[in-house]
């Protein structure tokens, strides 16, 4: 005989279950009197960027991503997911090839965390995708990586934040960070052998709004770099603490296409004492 089963969320599990068709249909947690309260939480995930598609979610939900994204550098080699991402079936992966595009909050809330050790590659990817999207990826901890075989979006149409932690590593071809107009984009390169790596190029507010910070050691690398590139976009970037350092073989283009500001290096590397917040 068949059967009917619908779907509730489960606050305990952070996921959606399937129950028979006569469980009660609880849903998410309630949102009177969140609100507000989640917006301020989103946020702060986000490091406080105007400018991104905020959107309201449930408490239950948003715990369960604000969990996954602190760091666990305790925890055995695993890779957690929840709400809305492109993959299935994980159950504390510690090496997953994706042989297609990866998003992380393509329509609605998502995170993805990697940490002690486990890997994540695949071919592009996307935090934050359409203007309702966030995304939230966070890389914990020495032998932690994520490879992207081509680019890496941080904030596509939507609002996405990248984390490397504490040994940490993330590299593509490209990065973007705040690629659309209305678009948020942060990447945090926090920790000593942390390290965000572009191979080609690195932008940090295409149309839209980016922001990079490299802090307590962490390092930052790209071959060429262009931020504030179009009119109406916003690029900031800020390396602070001792060792910290971005590194850029070839230009850093600094307020957009045909125009530029200040001198062109080889081999240029910005260490955390000059100056800290260079924005555009």
């Amino acid at each position: 005989m068949n059967r009917i089963y619908n779907s509730i969320w489960n606050s305990s599990l952070c996921s959606w279950v399937a129950v028979p068709e006569t469980a009660r249909k609880s849903g998410k947690a309630s949102l009177k009197g969140s609100v507000n309260n989640n917006y301020e939480l989103i946020r702060a995930m986000n490091g406080g960027m105007e400018g991104g598609h905020l959107k309201a979610v449930s408490t239950a939900v948003l715990a369960c991503i604000m969990l996954l994204a602190m760091p666990n550098t305790w925890a055995a080699p695993s890779i957690k997911v929840v709400g809305n991402v492109n993959i299935d079936n994980i159950n504390n992966e510690t090496d997953l090839n994706i042989p297609y595009y990866f998003v992380v909050g393509n329509y609605d809330l998502g995170s993805v965390e990697i940490f002690g050790g486990a890997t994540i590659t695949n071919n592009g990817a996307h935090i934050g995708s359409v203007e309702s999207g966030i995304g939230v990826v966070t890389v914990t901890g020495e032998g932690s990586s994520w490879r992207n075989g081509l680019e890496l979006y941080m904030g596509f149409f939507g609002t996405g934040t990248l984390n490397v932690n504490d040994g940490g590593y993330v590299s593509s071809i490209t990065g973007t960070l705040g690629n659309a107009a209305g678009s948020s984009g942060r990447v945090v390169v926090d920790g000593a052998g942390s390290i965000f790596e572009s191979t080609q190029r690195l932008y940090v507010g295409v149309d839209g709004s980016g922001r990079m910070e490299v802090k307590n050691g962490g390092e930052a690398i790209s071959r060429e770099a262009f931020i504030g590139t179009f009119a109406g976009s916003d690029g900031s970037v800020l390396v602070s603490g001792k060792g910290s350092h971005w590194e850029v073989d070839e230009f850093v283009n600094v307020g957009g296409w045909g125009r530029w500001y200040g001198r062109i290096y080889r081999r240029w590397r910005w260490p955390s004492g000059d100056n800290g917040w260079r924005n555009c």
